[in-house]
């Protein structure tokens, strides 16, 4: 990555500075841009998620940056929306910790004559782009951001959500990505798997916000009194270097600017969805860094690092009239900033090794538990049913077995050293049953006597309203045993709605909300049509059982522009790709190992794959389309 002049000066400078500064530093290269001048305080109410900053103050401010250094000043300041992060905020009370931040939009003063960015066009809401809140929660621990078993940077499937950012210090432990839309995608909290130590796509690692309690929203407020910046752009020569130039600073307000161009965002992070509590929060501390991108890297951060600029008046390979910092990798090197208290010693933690990690073991296995440290003597405390072990839990000799034999038994480990020190808890569940196979919903109905020889038709429509069939009166159901007709849904439906036909005349009523396998009968009539009530199933099957279906696996996911599947042993006659609603959204037939699928034209959100290969295997899997 090509650094300009400025930035390295800079960057020596920061170096030699942090040894000696630790709260209200300047971190930038003027001292304008100042972290940590409070490590946040703590609220005596639970603060409201409304967007209004009224309940915010001084006493929180954590990071203090400047006016229009986002990337695109330097290059591209016709742009929108605007992701300029000007002040961080931090509160706390016995069980959230909230944050509040402030987005300058100065670009009336500063480039007068770009009308696009002067409207709502310019504000962060008004598009889908996704913010990174990167958390330093044990210093002892954590990663860079890169996915596990990736090793090139610059690749979007080796990136979380494809953006190009990476934390060189190895210290995030909880990353946060939403969009600057609040409601738009699936937002969530990565944790890096205890095994690989990396982030990853597994649901086992991903807290989406709502399963969280993460809440945030926007509004167009400014809570500074002055905002101080350069007043350049790219066509009056403006330049990385004059963020150093002290002199050149001005006040936007005092110069006119109008205040209503500008937007704060506010968040509250349960401390469980941490990991912590309020007594580690303000006795301990953590580490924060909010990151804003576009395209695909950084554009800004709070604290300012000199990552999201060193390329800022590079040409864009796509297009010469914005930033190549839209799509460079960015390496994120400066200390985050605090909450709650400053940066202690590092804690050398012991460690625990678990082998065989969890997965499938039909039968059971026998799993080794070895533990190690500096401070001995070490002992491992353990549970297996899933709940937190502590040092009144069952112990076990460091190298010795634990025996499991009991299906998705959760095993929960931790090494406690001589001096108290824990290690980080490892979690594994062991599946020692074969999976039964997911089924579809089934649907089954006696046939009427009056009906005679002909078969039952069912109709069908999703909770959405969407047909489920092409044309009336429907799907002919499968003849069983004892007059019965059955028909199952494909596995993605959760819920469907239908009614039953002797060739679309007589018919029953609609019956609706159906989430689970039921059986039906005629129960009267009403207005003309059959009633019907749910009875128990008793129903002898002669449907032929399909092979289990497997999971399979899905690059990259979160995707953007296309997916491609993996771990296929040969090729798919069939891939279907539906909606969550079970619409039908594209089939690709003959499907070839990790052959790319193109997302062009869908709208984001979670879909669903059915991968029916040519042995009759069936496989499903889940993406995110942002």
């Amino acid at each position: 990555m090509k650094q300009s002049l400025f930035v390295k000066k800079w960057l020596v400078a920061f170096i030699i500075s942090t040894a000696i500064i630790t709260l209200h530093a300047q971190e930038g290269p003027s001292s304008y841009y100042k972290t940590n001048p409070t490590l946040g305080k703590k609220s005596t109410s639970p603060v409201v998620i409304d967007g209004n900053p009224s309940e915010w103050n001084a006493d929180m401010l954590i990071v203090q940056g400047v006016a229009n250094d986002d990337a695109r000043a330097f290059r591209g300041p016709h742009e929108g929306p605007v992701y300029d992060l000007y002040q961080l905020y931090a509160t706390w009370d016995d069980a959230n910790l909230y944050l509040l931040w402030q987005i300058t939009n100065v670009s009336d003063i500063a480039s007068p004559g770009q009308d696009f960015p002067h409207s709502d066009n310019g504000k962060p809401w008004n598009g889908d782009i996704p913010f990174q809140l990167a958390f330093d929660i044990d210093r002892g621990t954590g990663t860079d951001g890169i996915l596990a078993g990736k090793t090139v940077m610059g690749e979007p499937d080796a990136h979380v959500w494809g953006i190009f950012n990476v934390f060189s210090n190895e210290n995030v432990d909880k990353l946060l990505m939403f969009s600057s839309k609040p409601g738009v995608g699936q937002p969530a909290v990565f944790s890096p798997d205890p095994i690989s130590g990396s982030f990853d796509y597994e649901t086992s690692n991903i807290l989406s916000f709502a399963a969280a309690g993460v809440e945030y929203q926007w509004g167009d407020y400014c809570v500074p009194s002055q905002i101080f910046g350069i007043n350049k752009d790219q066509h009056s020569g403006y330049v990385t270097d004059d963020l150093a130039v002290e002199s050149a600073y001005v006040d936007f307000i005092a110069l006119g600017h109008d205040v209503s161009m500008n937007t704060v965002y506010e968040m509250k992070i349960p401390l469980s969805a941490l990991g912590i509590d309020v007594a580690y929060l303000e006795s301990t501390g953590i580490g924060v860094m909010l990151v804003s991108t576009f395209g695909q890297s950084g554009v800004n951060s709070l604290p300012f690092d000199p990552a999201t600029i060193d390329n800022a008046s590079v040409a864009y390979g796509p297009d010469e009239s914005t930033s190549k910092e839209k799509e460079d990798v960015d390496m994120f090197t400066v200390p985050f900033a605090r909450i709650g208290a400053a940066a202690g010693d590092i804690v050398v933690r012991p460690t625990l090794s678990v082998s065989p990690a969890g997965g499938t073991y039909l039968g059971g296995t026998s799993v080794t538990l070895t533990a190690a440290g500096e401070h001995t003597p070490l002992q491992i405390r353990y549970t297996l049913d899933g709940t937190a072990p502590t040092v009144n839990s069952p112990s076990i000799a460091s190298g010795a077995q634990i025996s499991i034999t009991d299906n998705n038994t959760i095993l929960k480990a931790v090494v406690i050293d001589d001096n108290g020190i824990y290690s980080q808890v490892a979690t594994h569940t062991y599946i020692t049953e074969e999976p039964e196979a997911p089924a579809g919903i089934k649907v089954s109905f006696l046939k009427p006597a009056t009906w005679g020889a002909a078969g039952v038709n069912l109709w069908a429509w999703t909770g959405t309203g969407v047909n489920i069939f092409n044309g009336w009166p429907g799907a002919v159901m499968t003849e069983e045993a004892g007059g019965w007709y059955s028909y199952t849904f494909d596995e993605a439906l959760t819920e469907v709605n239908v009614l039953f036909s002797n060739n679309g005349n007589p018919q029953s009523v609609d019956i609706t909300g159906i989430t689970s396998s039921t059986c039906f009968e005629q129960d009267g009539t009403m207005d003309g049509k059959i009633a019907v009530k749910a009875v128990p199933c008793q129903v002898p099957t002669t449907l032929k059982t399909p092979q289990a279906t497997q999971g399979a696996k899905v690059y990259p996911n979160p995707a953007r522009d296309y997916i491609s599947i993996s771990e296929l042993t040969a090729r798919a006659k069939r891939v279907t790709l539906l909606a969550l609603d079970g619409r039908l959204v594209k089939v690709i037939n003959n499907y070839s190992h990790q052959e790319r699928i193109s997302l062009s034209g869908l709208r984001s959100g979670v879909y669903l794959l059915k991968i029916e290969s040519v042995d009759g295997t069936i496989r499903s899997a889940r993406f995110v389309k942002w």
